[in-house]
């Protein structure tokens, strides 16, 4: 509110002025995007099950972990390209992320994708990774991806079938694994 020094109450967002920090936001929130933030709380999204949209702001870095989980009707996401890394269960349970798009794309600026960062996001069928990403944590994309659209998307120069179980994957991948009963 106005008075207070410390916090910042704006479009159903929580913000701390000194730090600049997301701390909390409601189902009808707008993230400002006037610069009032640049740094986003770990869980400050989590379990609104309202929220359909959100933008994160020019000027963030990290996408902390359990921003936005359990936000089961999340579905238009925009990212920056001042993001550089996609922390641990970031967007996990967002069972509706991409619905109306089916796509994410993930900005050039990003270089980590934490682990499970997007797991359980089922209706998230492909995902454009560039080459900036140099890790990918264990099952960033756990759950039902095309990951053959994937794998395509990530090492173009290969083509990739059902069965093949195996990728042989470029310098700046470790690797990627394809459990045993993954349907795709």
């Amino acid at each position: 509110e106005s008075g207070n020094s410390y916090y910042n109450v704006t479009d159903g967002c929580l913000i701390h002025r000194a730090s600049k920090k997301l701390l909390r936001a409601t189902n009808n929130a707008i993230i400002p995007q006037d610069g009032t933030i640049t740094q986003l709380e770990t869980g400050a999204l989590s379990s609104l099950n309202k929220i359909e949209e959100v933008a994160i702001p020019n000027g963030v870095l990290t996408i902390p972990t359990y921003f936005a989980v359990d936000c089961t009707n999340l579905d238009r996401l925009t990212l920056p390209n001042t993001i550089t890394k996609i922390d641990t269960q970031a967007f996990y349970r967002c069972r509706n992320l991409c619905k109306s798009s089916k796509k994410l794309v993930i900005p050039d600026s990003v270089t980590t994708i934490g682990r499970y960062a997007f797991k359980e996001c089922s209706n998230l069928i492909k995902i454009n990774i560039p080459s900036s990403v140099t890790l990918i944590e264990v099952d960033a994309f756990y759950g039902k991806f095309d990951w053959i659209g994937l794998a395509n998307d990530l090492f173009q120069d290969s083509v990739f079938t059902e069965n093949q179980r195996v990728i042989t994957t470029p310098s700046h991948y470790a690797y990627i694994k394809i459990s045993e009963g993954c349907d795709r």
